[in-house]
């Protein structure tokens, strides 16, 4: 696929720090080297690990996302690793893969690696090593072969420092460390706005107001890319069939609050 049209340069619409970014990850998408996003909470973490998929070699076998933050404790080891039949009250008979064996051949996606427990860390860290999983209760190390790329909001540095993440695996996971910039930082906020409106109405042009450009441009988006994708999501609903700029009342209203403040 060439560069100019994958997944990859679709994002790459006009901000230094976001290009530098992807071009780094392109020099090693056909190389098992772990990547590691790294930026606030909505900045778009999942979505450069989807491009980065779309982008590379891996890009025909399956893209397995788990956020490591939203499963409970009890589960997350069956989650990742799978289980034998029996394994656990409530356990399939069957089993189950899972998501590390489900991502064979594809890539597999850790969001907030840096709320993984730290029993949980051990084990990701074996099965890095090993290139195989051993599933819960038992059974023959099963191999796996995929890309990996995880994302966190956290400092990991200074989780370390604290003790809430093992040092080791940071090494494993961070082959080369992805910063996006939050929201507030981005150049190309105009090329980002006409982009989503485009998305979300493609049957026709559709502007923000001179006026509601200039506030927007000058808001911090504490949000970042989710609360803009959301707020201009609205605004295209609410927007009359015969209205060809997006004004104040099209806004959800706290947003508009924020904005006037």
């Amino acid at each position: 696929m060439p560069t100019g049209t994958d997944a990859l340069a679709a994002l790459d619409i006009g901000d230094p720090a976001l290009h530098q970014a992807i071009q780094r990850a392109r020099r090693v998408l056909d190389k098992p080297i772990a990547l590691l996003i790294q930026g606030e909470s909505g900045v778009g973490k999942e979505v450069l690990a989807r491009a980065l998929h779309a982008s590379g070699p891996r890009r025909a076998g399956p893209f397995v996302a788990v956020n490591c933050a939203a499963l409970p404790e009890s589960l997350i080891e069956s989650e990742l690793f799978g289980y034998q039949g029996g394994a656990f009250t409530g356990a399939r008979r069957d089993g189950a893969p899972g998501r590390v064996r489900e991502a064979q051949g594809g890539t597999l996606f850790l969001d907030e690696i840096g709320d993984m427990p730290l029993a949980m860390q051990a084990r990701l860290l074996r099965v890095l090593q090993d290139r195989a999983v051993v599933p819960l209760g038992g059974g023959k190390p099963v191999p796996v072969d995929c890309a990996l790329v995880c994302a966190t909001h956290r400092n990991l540095r200074e989780a370390i420092a604290a003790g809430q993440f093992r040092e080791d695996l940071y090494y494993r996971l961070n082959g080369l460390s992805l910063p996006l910039p939050p929201l507030r930082q981005r150049s190309d906020l105009p090329q980002l706005v006409a982009q989503m409106l485009a998305e979300a109405l493609p049957q026709r042009p559709v502007a923000l107001s001179t006026e509601l450009a200039a506030a927007f441009a000058a808001h911090r988006w504490p949000g970042n890319l989710r609360q803009l994708a959301n707020a201009l999501r609205t605004a295209c609903a609410l927007l009359a069939d015969d209205e060809p700029e997006i004004g104040w009342p099209h806004l959800p209203d706290d947003l508009a609050e924020d904005l006037r403040a």
